[in-house]
């Protein structure tokens, strides 16, 4: 996957902490393992975004469609709650496909959101 920077000609493109990491060609993994009892993926939606598959703890959850018409950055774009309170492993994948009004095929993997049982972090490290 590659980073992405903000472009400062352009306030809508504020990634969290400042980055981002995207990928169009298939087969592109991002994984986060983590504790906790909901997850939230945090990416990009728009006119050049593309479809994602969702494994938590290494079963398919769903393919994500990230095609809309208008920009969103940092929209909540995957999410899972009531979760055992222990150690799971999200993996986003790029597909490589798109949706038929999309130019393009973007996955864009910019935070995540962990919910512990009394608590709630967000995970901004790039290197995930």
């Amino acid at each position: 996957m590659t980073s992405l920077r903000p472009n400062p000609a352009n306030a809508s493109t504020a990634w969290s902490a400042g980055s981002a990491t995207a990928a169009a060609g298939a087969g592109a993994l991002a994984t986060l393992s983590f504790q906790g009892t909901a997850i939230a993926w945090n990416g990009y939606r728009g006119p050049d975004a593309g479809i994602a598959r969702v494994y938590l703890d290494g079963v398919f959850a769903r393919e994500v469609d990230l095609y809309s018409p208008s920009h969103a950055i940092q929209d909540a774009v995957f999410s899972a709650s009531a979760l055992a309170d222990a150690g799971h492993t999200l993996t986003i994948e790029a597909t490589g496909l798109k949706h038929p009004d999309s130019s393009g095929n973007v996955v864009v993997v910019d935070s995540f959101d962990v919910t512990r049982p009394g608590s709630r972090s967000q995970e901004t490290d790039a290197a995930v």
